[in-house]
């Protein structure tokens, strides 16, 4: 009788693997059918991953130099001046190129 066992248990076990392809099938091929008739999909960006705007934009943003958390006293004090700086900065060139 335990062969029999083995059987059955074999057999259950084959069954929902069967049923998880054929469900991954189906998926598959309704994925196809959505791609197809979504919007197509957005340009890549450049080899470099910047476009040559951003990348004149994030250069006249002062870099930070202080390297402090909250917890460094006035080190963070001067972190978070550099950070406003640089903040007003970045908000002059959008209002510079019209894009505020």
């Amino acid at each position: 009788t335990s062969s029999g066992e083995n059987v059955a248990t074999e057999a259950q076990e084959t069954a929902p693997a069967a049923e998880e392809g054929a469900a991954a099938e189906e998926q598959a091929a309704g994925a196809e059918g959505a791609e197809e008739a979504a919007a197509p999909a957005p340009a890549p960006a450049p080899a470099g991953g910047i476009d040559d705007a951003t990348k004149r934009t994030v250069q006249r943003i002062p870099l930070l130099t202080v390297r402090a958390g909250p917890r460094d006293g006035e080190q963070w004090t001067a972190r978070l001046r550099e950070e406003y700086q640089a903040l007003i900065a970045y908000v002059k060139i959008n209002k510079e190129q019209d894009n505020d």
